[in-house]
């Protein structure tokens, strides 16, 4: 008898039920602060992910289902949904009308199975598209928009961390980091009570940034950090 395809899952029933109530929900949100929905294809031009991701990425060797047409065209079953959503806008000049955008989408990966993870999972996201720099007003909005959607989920007890890597260049500028200690410090990067700290292995210490992102505890004073960009928010159901 044929099974479903190691990595994925049937859903039906109440399972379903909840994937449509919880979409909706979401849907209305995202809605509420003028997002429009958008919706790419299921595969994409190998290219985009190769150029997006980076050619010598896990994702790109290792992760995607990628294929050859009858035409040879080479095919990606798309990883993630941003680099589609981004191709879209300049492909159909959509920052000229609403460059706030959201989707739901099927994605895929070829990884091993495990709870919580499949190879195709369903992947939620805004995102904020422009050419230049966006006003702070888009970054505000985005912690706001993340408690609206999981306190009106039903979730009470949840932390919000904000990710800007205009932050770890700070760090790294004011150490004068050489590239490979670069990836040195973020292979080590750890979350202690909900605080970021670096392993500063020349001088055996932990380096921790303190609450205004504008200096680390320990080491010279970081310069200070415009706390932008950071424009999507991301959550597999």
């Amino acid at each position: 008898m044929c099974k479903a395809p190691r990595g994925t899952k049937d859903i039906y029933g109440q399972e379903l039920y909840l994937y449509i109530k919880i979409q909706n929900k979401i849907r209305e949100i995202f809605y509420n602060f003028n997002f429009d929905e958008i919706r790419t294809p299921i595969f994409e031009n190998t290219e985009l992910f190769t150029r997006s991701s980076g050619e010598n990425s896990d994702i790109v060797n290792k992760e995607m289902y990628t294929f050859f047409d009858k035409s040879n065209r080479s095919l990606t079953l798309k990883p993630e949904g941003t680099a589609p959503v981004v191709r879209s806008a300049i492909e159909n000049n959509l920052f000229l009308t609403n460059p706030k955008l959201f989707y739901f989408t099927p994605a895929f990966r070829y990884e091993r199975p495990q709870a919580g993870r499949y190879r195709e999972f369903y992947q939620c996201d805004i995102d904020i598209i422009g050419d230049g720099e966006l006003s702070i007003i888009n970054d505000a909005q985005m912690p706001i928009i993340i408690y609206n959607t999981f306190k009106d989920l039903g979730f009470h007890n949840f932390t919000i961390s904000i990710n800007n890597r205009k932050i770890l260049n700070g760090l790294f500028a004011s150490l004068n980091l050489s590239e490979n200690s670069k990836v040195r410090y973020l292979s080590e990067l750890s979350s202690v009570n909900q605080k970021l700290f670096f392993t500063d292995t020349n001088n055996n210490r932990l380096v921790r940034l303190n609450s205004d992102f504008a200096q680390a505890n320990s080491i010279d004073a970081v310069k200070p950090i415009d706390i932008c960009t950071s424009k999507s928010f991301n959550l597999k159901l």
